[in-house]
């Protein structure tokens, strides 16, 4: 007789639960205010969906038929935009009463934990800075903004944050491209929907399982591994190392996406790195359908774009060499940048003569910040926040807000 397997058969939406809620009203009342057992706890780098699918799959359920039975005050909405951003301080509480998961545990998920770190807002309402767009319609991904590690989910199954971020294309533990798209069907991932009978994460469209994903590894002689860890290093730790002084994250990576968009949307820049990293990974940037990035850039132009943007922004010497070699203008240099950073302007003031002073408005944005974190406000932890040299003598103007 053949052996029976004890692989465990994911049938969602086929169990005892599911049918009972939809059949029985009495039952979906108590289904609604009950305890839920058997959730996992998230990992300490997991994504908001990636937890939430993994509970649903626990429990026999797609991801949008435990919302709507458990948490019916969601019911139907709770999918349509991007959840990894939209959960926020009373979605947590109520997962948090309702799952028995410690809800600082569960504020992790968010990728509003990156705020005051990589943007001073994360909005759940447009398009934010650096994190990649996935535009849900229904509960499907119609861009490719989220993506993975084949080996990762093969040692531990869930989806990390830093798979979200755009500057983030390549696993730096495995030295491996991410994966955007299901290599069988070429369809976005999507999480909260898969095929009936498999257990582990797969394409909702032809249910290819995304941890067996061929691996596809960065060339060997490549420098942009570190140089996109540098990056993702400044933002953990909150702060980076400019010349001789330190700065706070907040004011590096509206930098960051500066240059990024320089290299992105000219295609006459000129940079040693970038052609390097172009000729050693075979990637051709091409002409992008849209301005916005985090929308078109694919994850192998990320990796050359944001390994080069990392080396321009190690030194002074480098960016003011990138500056000359390009003959970049002042108003190119800081166009849609509604706030330039000190550090920043130093260096390209000098090319153009152009002193800058940060306006009022500015600064009162950033003093409301630092109330909002209970950060201290005086004129030197302004200065060390904003990156900007603000004295009390030369700026009479911000006596008042800040003290």
């Amino acid at each position: 007789m053949p052996r029976k397997s004890n692989q465990r058969i994911f049938k969602p939406d086929n169990r005892f639960i599911f049918n009972m809620a939809i059949k029985d009203g009495k039952y979906k009342e108590v289904l609604k205010n009950t305890k839920i057992s058997g959730v996992p706890k998230p990992y300490p780098d997991e994504l908001f969906s990636s937890w939430i699918s993994r509970t649903a799959t626990n429990l026999f359920m797609q991801a949008p038929s435990f919302v709507n039975i458990y948490f019916p005050e969601y019911k139907n909405w709770f999918f349509n935009r991007d959840v990894d951003i939209r959960v926020d301080e009373e979605i947590i509480e109520n997962f948090s009463r309702r799952t028995g998961i410690d809800k600082n545990l569960l504020a992790k998920t968010s990728l509003k934990n990156y705020e005051g770190y990589l943007s001073e807002k994360i909005n759940p309402n447009t398009r934010n800075n650096l994190i990649s767009t996935i535009k849900i319609k229904g509960t499907y991904a119609k861009l490719p903004g989220l993506k993975c590690c084949p080996l990762c989910l093969k040692e531990q199954e869930y989806f990390r944050k830093e798979w979200r971020l755009t500057f983030y294309p390549v696993c730096v533990k495995h030295k491996t491209f991410l994966l955007d798209r299901c290599p069988n069907c070429g369809e976005p991932l999507t999480i909260f929907k898969r095929k009936h009978d498999i257990e582990h994460f797969n394409c909702w469209n032809c249910g290819f399982v995304f941890k067996d994903a061929e691996p596809e590894f960065v060339n060997p002689k490549s420098k942009g591994i570190s140089l996109i860890y540098r990056l993702f290093k400044i933002l953990n730790q909150g702060y980076f190392k400019f010349g001789n002084r330190y700065y706070y994250s907040l004011a590096f990576f509206p930098v960051v996406k500066k240059i990024a968009k320089l290299i992105y949307l000219n295609g006459k820049i000129f940079n040693d790195g970038l052609f390097r990293e172009m000729e050693l990974n075979d990637v051709l940037i091409k002409k992008p359908k849209s301005n916005i990035m985090e929308e078109t850039i694919s994850v192998k132009e990320a990796y050359v774009v944001f390994s080069t943007v990392s080396e321009i922004l190690k030194s002074e010497q480098m960016l003011d060499k990138f500056v000359k070699e390009n003959k970049i203008t002042h108003s190119l240099l800081v166009r849609d940048m509604l706030d330039i950073p000190y550090w920043y302007q130093q260096v390209i003031s000098k090319h153009y003569n152009k002193k800058y002073s940060p306006p009022y408005e500015e600064i009162e944005n950033i003093v409301k910040w630092m109330s909002r974190n209970d950060i201290p406000v005086s004129f030197k932890t302004v200065s060390e926040i904003s990156g900007y040299v603000l004295e009390r003598r030369k700026r009479p103007d911000l006596i008042e807000l800040i003290n």
